[in-house]
């Protein structure tokens, strides 16, 4: 490697190195969408259908941010074979997050081992949609790489 080269890179995490080579390839919100399953939701509840909104609404870089935080990648594996019966592995879960705590005032809790995002119910407040995209992009600029 150039010199200038090891220097600047000798400083990178894993992740930020990861990101940067995916970059310029995107992350669609659908191709995103299709991995994702809701557990444990309220019938009523707007928030599954506010992060999904929100998904669309971010930019690929933080897709593939909300990917790696999830899951350790910048992007999910391919999905398994439709043949086998595996329930939700090889999806991403986002639970409903329901605690003895207000958890409205939690940001969401990624279990990267799961592949589960725990996501309070952030639409049962009147700005549930602010507080999401508030909550959850500050999570995103908390991932390793988000300062580089």
């Amino acid at each position: 490697q150039p010199p200038a080269l090891a220097a600047a890179l000798g400083g990178a995490a894993c992740e930020t190195l990861v990101l940067g080579g995916c970059a310029r390839r995107g992350l669609s919100a659908e191709a995103l969408e299709g991995r994702l399953a809701f557990c444990d939701w309220p019938p009523q509840s707007a928030t599954p259908t506010l992060l999904l909104a929100l998904l669309r609404q971010l930019s690929d870089l933080d897709r593939r941010r909300f990917a790696l935080l999830l899951t350790g990648r910048a992007a999910p594996p391919p999905p398994p074979p439709a043949d086998l019966a595996l329930g939700d592995a090889g999806r991403l879960v986002v639970r409903h997050w329901a605690n003895e705590r207000d958890a409205v005032e939690l940001p969401p809790r990624p279990l990267r081992a799961h592949w589960t995002l725990l996501l309070p119910d952030y639409g049962a407040l009147p700005d549930g949609a602010r507080r999401l995209k508030e909550m959850l992009t500050g999570v995103l600029r908390r991932v390793p790489e988000a300062g580089w």
